[in-house]
């Protein structure tokens, strides 16, 4: 691609140069601005680490990492002209932070703001920024995304090679060239997501929805005696507390800092317990959907309950189920 720049005589293509050539560093130029702009690279991200690595018997950095807007954990590693190994290196990072917990999440955002001197508090900030579910904000850790940010990826056939395969067999990897160009003396970069290519990430996202929609399938109502098995299966005192409370009123709504309160546990107990009701009815019931119903405001979970599964849970309570 290249750029124009339109006066009174007419086009004049604008030279196309290196951040070497204009000297432009990598980490204390380049990187600080992704790490300080993050849109530059297509999509909102939330930076919670520059130069991570948080292992022992290892000095290898990350430059910079983060969380995309679905939660999802995300590796960046930048090259300032040819990326070289840029995907063997960010292969890698992502194997050495997956499965981070929530809480380490946190951690690690928490000591990035203190040592960049931000305000805000780390938790409430993720809270803010990361998708909710039933059991509160969330973290996908287990599979990391790799985005790989370069100035010259024409030479990189290999490189880009791998990263279509590894697209492929179900990893996200996207290569975004920041290419410079110098208007007066000054550097004017043009940021092309050159993988995934627009129909390719169109392809990706119709997939999703499929996905969406098969889970969705798999909702099913409550009746009296699934009910009745459920307070039989679970033990984990959130839900039971939840359950509980939701059932003596049904007319009200409990919010997740409520039941936080109400039950004496911390925020990550909580959300455990929430997550492992989830469990539980997919492994026993074979269902996706609680019998409690879900209202976000402002961005926070309020948990409520019809009058029948209120009535089915305290008759339960009652005479438990022996099944």
């Amino acid at each position: 691609m290249s750029l124009y720049q339109l006066s009174s005589g007419g086009l004049r293509q604008l030279p196309v140069t290196t951040f070497q050539a204009m000297g432009i560093k990598e980490r204390s130029d380049l990187q600080a601005t992704i790490r300080d702009c993050p849109e530059i690279l297509g999509e909102e991200l939330l930076i919670i680490s520059e130069e991570f690595g948080d292992w022992e018997d290892s000095s290898r950095r990350i430059d910079l990492l983060a969380l995309d807007a679905r939660g999802q954990l995300v590796v960046i590693e930048l090259k300032r002209d040819a990326p070289g190994f840029a995907d063997l290196q960010a292969i890698r990072y992502a194997a050495m932070v997956a499965n981070m917990t929530f809480e380490r999440v946190v951690e690690t955002y928490d000591n990035y703001l203190r040592l960049r001197e931000l305000e805000g508090d780390a938790e409430e900030s993720l809270a803010t920024f990361l998708p909710t579910g039933p059991e509160g904000a969330s973290v996908k850790t287990e599979k990391p995304r790799i985005i790989l940010v370069s100035g010259d990826f024409s030479k990189e056939r290999e490189l880009t090679t791998a990263a279509l395969w590894l697209n492929d067999v179900g990893l996200d990897v996207v290569c975004v060239e920041l290419k410079p160009y110098e208007v007066a003396g000054q550097p004017v970069i043009d940021a092309n997501r050159i993988i995934p290519v627009a129909e390719e990430e169109i392809y990706r996202l119709r997939r999703r929805e499929r996905t969406a929609e098969v889970a969705r399938l798999i909702s099913i109502p409550w009746t009296a005696d699934d009910v009745a098995r459920l307070k039989a299966a679970v033990t984990n005192p959130s839900v039971r507390l939840l359950l509980d409370l939701l059932s003596a009123d049904p007319a009200t709504s409990i919010s997740f800092a409520i039941l936080v309160e109400r039950s004496g546990r911390s925020v990550g107990q909580v959300r455990g317990d929430l997550a492992s009701l989830t469990a539980l009815i997919k492994s026993q019931f074979g269902r996706s959907n609680w019998p409690i119903y879900i209202d976000w405001i402002h961005g926070q979970a309020n948990y409520r309950i019809d009058e029948h599964v209120a009535s089915w849970w305290l008759q339960a309570t009652q005479q438990p189920s022996a099944g």
